[in-house]
């Protein structure tokens, strides 16, 4: 199972709230910074590894921020990136936005150096704007993980296994640390013949249970977490293999 990395610095702005409540204030001048920095062998973050992100604050008409099309990404702003308490400078640039449903044309960014980030390494984001607002935020590489399992499955994943002595769920667990969201996910990637007699490669995520709803059997996909295990119910891991090989005579 590979591990991936990403580490978050973020910092947020926080507002008061009097016994009044009211959804809309005046609109301040503050910003937003955000990075996500990806690991030395995280082929997920090729193009966002090293991104840092600079957003201003915007108000619309009425209650939804999703009507507001005009570019909040700030220009122009001094960016210093930290690693291992070494000081780096984060050029302003540009790329292609990935959703262009609210905003249009290239987006600025700003990139760090391409940089070995490893576990236990220090992280730090310092900012300054056009108008002198000063933005900090740091975080530390969580160190590698080393998982347990509650069966070792030491010849491949099966379900046909002494549930009167192992239970009904196959759990997965890591050392925790604290402040880290995890993400976890556990794929299937399985090969499908074709008319054609070639293997065509696919992959499925893996749901920890089914439920039912109004009827229906759902499937329940894990979100982030601050937990220190997973737990996946042999009865999915039965219901995934069932799903993908419906149909095909071939349940090899």
């Amino acid at each position: 199972m590979k591990k991936y990395i990403a580490i978050y610095v973020l910092i947020f702005t926080l507002l008061g709230c009097e016994e009044g409540f009211d959804p809309k204030l005046e609109l301040q001048n503050k910003y937003v910074m955000t990075s996500i920095i990806g690991s030395y062998n995280n082929p997920q973050f090729t193009q966002n590894r090293r991104v840092i992100r600079l957003t201003k604050l915007y108000d619309v008409e009425g209650f939804n921020p999703e009507v507001n099309t005009e570019d909040p990404s700030v220009k122009g702003a001094i960016v210093d990136f930290y690693h291992n308490n070494q000081k780096y400078g984060a050029e302003e640039a540009t790329q292609s936005r990935t959703d262009t449903s609210r905003y249009k044309g290239d987006e600025v960014v700003y990139k760090s150096p391409v940089l070995d980030i490893r576990p236990a390494d220090l992280i730090k984001v310092n900012c300054q704007t056009p108008d002198g607002t000063v933005l900090r935020g740091e975080s530390r590489v969580p160190r590698s993980q080393i998982f347990e399992y509650s069966y070792p499955f030491n010849r491949g994943i099966t379900t046909n296994i002494n549930r009167f002595l192992w239970g009904n769920s196959w759990i997965i667990s890591w050392r925790r640390s604290e402040g880290i969201l995890y993400f976890p996910k556990l794929y299937l990637n399985y090969r499908v013949e074709t008319s054609d007699s070639t293997n065509e490669s696919k992959s499925v995520v893996i749901p920890t249970k089914y439920i039912m709803t109004n009827g229906q059997e759902e499937a329940v996909v894990p979100n982030y977490s601050t937990e220190s295990s997973i737990e996946y119910t042999f009865d999915a891991l039965d219901t995934i293999m069932a799903r993908i090989s419906a149909g095909d005579p071939n349940k090899g």
